[in-house]
């Protein structure tokens, strides 16, 4: 038998589990998942910006 959602709420009877911890275990993870690829992308930033900066600098110091 299926289990039934009624009113947004599953049956107990029918699916005694637990999702709502399972939904914010997958979305912390998820923000985590966010977080660290836009600190990698800060980093990399960075050194696109040093590259930029040194080559930037070699052009009008060059003789």
């Amino acid at each position: 038998m299926e289990p039934t959602v009624e009113n947004g709420v599953r049956s107990l009877f029918l699916f005694p589990f637990d999702l709502s911890a399972t939904t914010r275990y997958t979305k912390r993870t998820m923000e985590e998942e966010n977080t660290k690829h836009k600190e990698l992308v800060r980093e990399e930033d960075k050194k696109l910006a040093k590259l930029v900066d040194i080559l930037v600098y070699k052009t009008w110091m060059a003789p």
